[in-house]
């Protein structure tokens, strides 16, 4: 077990750091106009954020949308479900049941993402004047129930980094991803603080995955069952 959480460790790091580079420096990608994206209440909220079929920021979600649904999704989603299925491997009799509800938010996540993406796209298809506000409250609808998920399977995984007999790094750690959790819980009714969710849990998530992978404080040895 321990070599598989060293594994869940070393081989990601370098994926989450070059994409995190490739985000940054290569698509620049707008965070809070991709959010408000996610949550309109109706026709008129599209229209301010992509206008109609020949608005050139059409054309700019369009590759946002590539990019979320090729690379953003399927990394969060592995790295959520790795995480979680590892330390539900912790001696205890809880663990199973919390890791495995954590892997669980987290596809439900991603697959209301996919969902969200998919309606979003079907929108951007369609031009504004058949556009109506049902289309606009789908894609919300979807959003709101993803960024529960997520929050939820956040929220979960943190349990399984804290108790008397986890090292001092693993409780940090875990009450990392309970501040994500926290600052998600907030943002589902003030938006800007779903960025600082997603902030949270990234390096939070980063932090656990340098730590798994160099044994920073024995971190795999003492409390896995296998």
């Amino acid at each position: 077990m321990r070599e598989a959480a060293r594994l869940v460790g070393l081989v990601p790091i370098a994926v989450v750091v070059a994409l995190g580079v490739g985000f940054l420096l290569r698509w620049k990608l707008p965070v809070g106009g991709f959010l408000a994206l996610q949550f309109p209440a109706g026709k008129d909220d599209l229209e301010s954020l992509v206008g109609d079929r020949d608005d050139p920021r059409r054309a700019k979600t369009y590759r946002q949308l590539d990019i979320d649904t090729r690379i953003f999704i399927p990394v969060y989603w592995a790295l959520l479900v790795a995480v979680a299925v590892v330390f539900a491997f912790r001696d205890r009799w809880w663990a199973p049941w919390v890791g495995g509800a954590a892997a669980a938010a987290a596809t439900l996540a991603a697959l209301l993402d996919l969902l969200e993406n998919e309606r979003t796209l079907r929108v951007l298809d369609t031009p504004l004047a058949e556009t109506t506000d049902a289309d606009a409250r789908s894609i919300r609808s979807a959003a709101q129930k993803k960024w529960v998920a997520a929050i939820l399977s956040v929220a979960l995984i943190g349990a399984l980094f804290v108790g008397k007999d986890m090292p001092e790094v693993a409780t940090w750690l875990g009450r990392g991803y309970w501040a994500a959790a926290a600052a998600g819980v907030v943002g589902l009714v003030y938006r800007p603080l779903l960025g600082g969710f997603m902030l949270l849990t990234g390096v939070t998530v980063l932090a656990a995955l340098v730590v798994l992978g160099f044994d920073i404080d024995d971190f795999p040895l003492d409390f896995f069952r296998y």
